[in-house]
């Protein structure tokens, strides 16, 4: 989860910029709300830690005779 929180925290500012000077083309301007960040992040947050635990749960139910044969 961490390298997930640094590169949200890498992208945040990008994006900002690239959506201010995007939203700036249009006739009525609207700002940017730092809500629409907030949910971003907790999206990826929330789809993160449903990957780790899905694929955490695979793998501790997988039977250790088969992982190590392959070994």
């Amino acid at each position: 989860m961490k390298w997930v929180v640094i590169a949200f925290l890498i992208a945040c500012p990008f994006g900002w910029m690239i959506m201010a000077r995007w939203l700036n083309n249009f006739a009525y301007n609207s700002g940017i709300s730092p809500y629409s960040f907030l949910f971003t992040g907790l999206i990826v947050i929330v789809i993160g830690l449903l990957t780790i635990g899905i694929r955490s749960i695979r793998t501790a139910m997988k039977n250790p005779v088969d992982v190590l044969k392959y070994e």
